[in-house]
C-alpha cells in the first residue's frame, strides 16, 4: 500500500496539470526518449523492461501521462538496476521535481547514481541530483557529488563553476564559464546561459 500511495500526489497533479505538462515533459524528456531509442537495441537481455518502456515512450508523446508514470512506478519497482528503469527513472523524477515531490525524486536519482549503467545514465542521475541540491542550496552534498568518481564528466562543469560562484571562487567560476562558453561555440549552440552566468559574477562582485 505504501508503494501504490507513493506517487499519488503526482498522479493528482497530472490530472489537473495535463496541457502544462505537456510542455515540460517535451522539453526535459526528448534528449533521454532520443537516448533510449537510439540504444534499445544496445541492451540485451531486458526484453520485459523493454516492452514496458517502450510503452512509456508511446504514453508520453500521446499525452496520457498517468499511464506513463504507472508504468515508470512498474520499472522502478520490478526491474531493479535495468537501463529502462534509469531511464525511466529520470522522466519520473523530472516529473516529480515539476510538482515539488523532492524527497521522492532525491529517492529515485540516488538509486539510479547506484546502478552500474553502462549508457552512463547514472552520471546523468549524479548530475541532475547535485542540481536539485543546489536548487535546495545544499551545497554541500552538491559538492559532495561534483567532487566524487563523477568529476571530471563534461555534466559537471557547469555545476562546478555554480558552486565556486556560491563559494565567492569568482576567477575560477569565471574560468570555468569561459572554457564552457568556447566548448559551446564550437559544437555550434548558443552560449547564452554561460555568458549571462559569467556575467552575472561581476555583478554579484559590484553588490559586495
Amino acid at each position: 500500500m505504501e508503494e501504490e500511495n507513493k506517487y499519488y500526489r503526482l498522479l493528482h497533479w497530472v490530472t489537473l496539470n495535463k496541457y502544462k505538462l505537456g510542455i515540460l515533459v517535451v522539453v526535459s524528456s526528448l534528449a533521454l526518449i532520443l537516448l533510449a531509442v537510439n540504444n534499445l537495441n544496445n541492451i540485451e537481455g531486458e526484453k520485459d523492461a523493454a516492452v514496458g518502456f517502450e510503452k512509456m515512450v508511446e504514453f508520453l508523446r500521446s499525452g496520457k501521462y498517468f499511464e506513463a508514470i504507472e508504468i515508470a512506478e512498474k520499472l522502478q519497482r520490478d526491474e531493479d538496476n535495468s537501463e529502462y528503469a534509469n531511464l525511466s527513472g529520470l522522466i519520473l523524477a523530472q516529473l516529480l521535481v515539476f510538482n515539488k515531490q523532492e524527497v521522492e525524486a532525491e529517492d529515485v536519482l540516488i538509486k539510479i547514481t547506484k546502478s552500474n549503467s553502462k549508457l552512463e545514465l547514472n552520471k546523468i542521475a549524479a548530475a541532475r541530483l547535485a542540481r536539485l541540491y543546489i536548487s535546495q542550496e545544499k551545497f554541500d552534498k552538491a559538492s559532495e557529488i561534483a567532487e566524487s568518481e563523477f568529476h571530471d564528466n563534461d555534466l559537471f562543469k557547469e555545476i562546478n563553476a555554480d558552486l565556486q560562484s556560491h563559494k565567492s571562487n569568482m576567477d575560477l567560476a569565471n574560468q570555468i564559464y569561459r572554457k564552457l562558453i568556447a566548448q559551446t561555440e564550437e559544437s555550434g549552440q548558443s552560449p547564452e546561459a554561460f555568458i549571462i552566468k559569467k556575467d552575472n559574477l561581476y555583478q554579484q562582485n559590484n553588490l559586495k
